[in-house]
């Protein structure tokens, strides 16, 4: 005989489910009837944690805007809260980050390369914090897009997994790449949709370093004007603007200098500039396209927010990187590639033995060690 325990919850008509416990029965003893007091206890606590975090995750959603403007407040809390209850502790995580990246593989044959999406999620953590590391709670994805029929449910399912709730803050971070942007979006209501410093400052970077290579004046006409350093300075305008998440500002400083860009190369027969305003002009579109995921960066830093995918470059190379492309001449087809991701990935998490389990019930025992090898005995 089974018992299954459920909580229903019941918010502005909408109904959630939340499983309790479930328990089997055997055969009628002294023992067995009723509730053991570790059961009651279990059965309680998770009661109590539901009855908790929904509250607590309604007023903190109520708490998001500012009554006068309307604008979202920031996040300023990046730990967890332990309440101390009749029935146990119990600990209000804090808010969940996803940091999504590409890679490109070799595909098989005369195909080119075929794109790979990557990514980790980690509970989000303050930056000044040591033991807040994102080792324990960090969890890798990836997948071929191209070969994935349902990639976005592929995610939606790992964050259910890392307990995600469906009024949970999750905070998404990309390079800004159209596929890569475009997949956490509808997984969520209350996600948050970024893009990540790092690239930004890469791009600003690389056209810096072509701007030192201009001329220092060009002729126009009789005239003489300099060029160098107002490139130069207009450039470390636009970062600030983008640092602060200005982006009017910043698109305004683009197009000036464009149009002196555009001046230099056809006055000069020099190469430097027109290379250089393609680089603006791509920049130009790269900040547009994503004008709605550029946040204050400026502000998310001084509160300790995560400003930057670099956590994710880790994975990328441990997934992608080390097995597919590092000194590898091996070329793929999408679905090979595709299903060595699932398995590295399961690697990575420490999920593989679990699944294997699933599959066959009478593999070993959980936490048991394979007997040892031959080859280990001492004389070999």
């Amino acid at each position: 005989m089974k018992f299954r325990f459920e909580l229903r919850c019941i918010a502005d008509d909408q109904e959630e489910v939340h499983p309790v416990a479930s328990l089997e029965r055997e055969g009628v003893a002294p023992e067995t009837l009723g509730l053991t007091l570790v059961e009651g206890r279990a059965i309680l606590k998770t009661i109590q944690e539901v009855m908790i975090e929904k509250p607590l995750a309604h007023y903190v959603e109520s708490q998001r805007r500012c009554p006068d403007c309307g604008a979202p407040r920031p996040i300023r809390g990046h730990h967890q809260v332990n309440l101390r209850t009749a029935f146990g502790n119990c600990t209000v995580d804090r808010p969940l980050l996803v940091g999504i990246d590409a890679g490109f593989v070799r595909a098989r044959g005369q195909q080119g390369h075929f794109e790979v999406i990557t990514g980790k999620s980690i509970l989000a953590f303050k930056r000044d914090d040591p033991e807040d590391a994102p080792t324990a709670d960090a969890r890798c994805f990836a997948f071929v897009q191209t070969f994935d029929d349902k990639p976005k449910r592929r995610l939606f399912e790992l964050l259910k997994s890392e307990g995600m709730q469906d009024n949970q803050q999750v905070t998404f971070l990309s390079d800004g790449g159209g596929d890569v942007r475009n997949l956490p979006l509808y997984l969520n209501p209350q996600a948050e949709h970024l893009i990540d410093w790092f690239h930004i400052t890469v791009r600003l970077t690389v056209m810096l370093q072509a701007a030192k290579g201009l001329e220092e004046t060009i002729r126009e006409g009789e005239e003489q004007y300099p060029l160098r350093q107002p490139v130069l300075e207009t450039l470390e305008r636009i970062k600030w603007y983008l640092w602060h998440g200005n982006v009017f500002q910043a698109l305004k400083h683009i197009d000036d200098l464009e149009q002196d860009l555009d001046v230099a190369a056809f006055e000069g027969a020099a190469e430097r500039p027109r290379k250089l305003l393609k680089a603006v002009e791509e920049f130009h579109s790269y900040v547009d396209n994503n004008r709605d995921f550029i946040p204050n960066y400026g502000e998310r830093f001084r509160q300790g927010e995560a400003i930057s995918t670099a956590f994710v470059e880790s994975t990328v190379n441990q997934v992608i990187s080390k097995r597919m492309v590092k000194r590898q001449q091996m070329q793929w087809s999408q679905r090979g590639a595709h299903l060595l991701l699932q398995c590295r990935t399961r690697v990575l998490n420490e999920e593989l033995e679990d699944v294997f389990r699933g599959w066959y019930p009478q593999f070993r025992t959980q936490g048991a060690r394979p007997p040892p090898c031959e080859a280990d005995a001492p004389g070999f």
